[in-house]
């Protein structure tokens, strides 16, 4: 329902940003060039996906007061 709909945004958002901070750190450090290759093309993906759970974020909230 959607208090469920409203803790998976807030789950899924929080987990992008991790992974976001990984892809960076890896792109920054990594030793293999082809990783930190695939990690740099990922990142913007990524970062558009969590935007848009953030856009719809803010429904959900009020769908599940």
């Amino acid at each position: 329902g959607p208090n469920f709909d409203k803790r998976y945004i807030h789950v899924m958002i929080n987990e992008y940003e991790k992974v976001i901070a990984k892809f960076e750190a890896h792109v920054k450090g990594g030793y293999d060039p082809e990783l930190r290759a695939f990690s740099a093309r990922s990142i913007p993906a990524l970062q558009q996906h969590q935007r848009l759970a953030m856009n719809i974020q803010p429904t959900l909230e009020l769908a599940a007061k």
